[in-house]
């Protein structure tokens, strides 16, 4: 893994801490160029994830997935507190990367240590070393079934040109899953991933009702399930039918 002070200059995305479009260019060609569908899935993506953090030239990158509880896991992070920021949403079920996954679109925040859109999240990355965060969906069959998401040492103002930067890794990241869903290759994430887009409907038509009965939004209806489907020990995706079928939540 290249750390900041390994990686070389030429790399580097300039003072400004913004993303220079011939820096992001040449990393994409590399990987394009590389072997990257012939590596197993998820060391692939971890190959995808750490060329994003030299791109960036900002503290760190990290990508979460769906798995077939419908919960967002940790996959794939350049360093430690990029492992923090996602472990800390998976455990809380909020922040940008959950709301990105959840509303399909693109969330960002300066701050996430004061943003009262995620109290528990704020809370929890105090003194992480985690400030500034990114967050971009990553979509499969016109279902979004995760996030890729960058984040900074200190406050950051995300522009444009870091954005687009996400993007590319976006359709990387897509294209890469979509075909070794379609090749039937083997890896955790890959076998998560087909059931989750499996059910993703069931799901998603539960959610809605949970939201309408209970006048809560996405995120916390999409909690509310998978609170219920842990304490049974089930799929959410089953909890989902059942209910759908007129069984009350717990």
């Amino acid at each position: 893994m290249v750390t900041s002070s390994e990686r070389p200059s030429h790399i580097r995305s300039g003072t400004s801490g913004h993303v220079e479009a011939g820096v992001l260019q040449q990393a994409i060609d590399r990987l394009t160029g590389s072997t990257i569908a012939d590596l197993p899935v998820d060391d692939a993506l971890q190959l995808i994830i750490e060329s994003s953090h030299d791109v960036f030239g900002l503290a760190g990158t990290g990508l979460m997935l769906i798995d077939d509880l419908d919960v967002l896991r940790y996959v794939a992070a350049s360093d430690a507190r990029a492992s923090v920021l996602e472990t800390v949403q998976e455990q809380t079920g909020e922040g940008p990367c959950v709301d990105s996954a959840v509303y399909a679109r693109v969330v960002e925040t300066e701050d996430a240590t004061v943003d009262e859109r995620w109290p528990k999240l704020a809370r929890a990355l105090k003194g992480c070393g985690v400030r500034g965060v990114l967050g971009v969906p990553i979509c499969l069959n016109d279902h979004a079934v995760g996030s890729l998401n960058a984040y900074s040492e200190e406050p950051h103002a995300w522009d444009e040109s870091d954005r687009a930067a996400m993007r590319a890794f976006e359709v990387l990241i897509e294209g890469l899953l979509q075909a070794s869903i379609a090749a039937h290759r083997k890896g955790a994430s890959i076998d998560q991933l087909q059931y989750a887009l499996e059910h993703r409907v069931v799901i998603e038509r539960a959610v809605g009702m949970i939201m309408e009965r209970q006048h809560i939004d996405a995120p916390a209806a999409f909690e509310r399930l998978r609170t219920v489907a842990r304490r049974r020990r089930a799929r959410t995706a089953d909890v989902a039918e059942r209910h759908l079928a007129g069984e009350e939540l717990d």
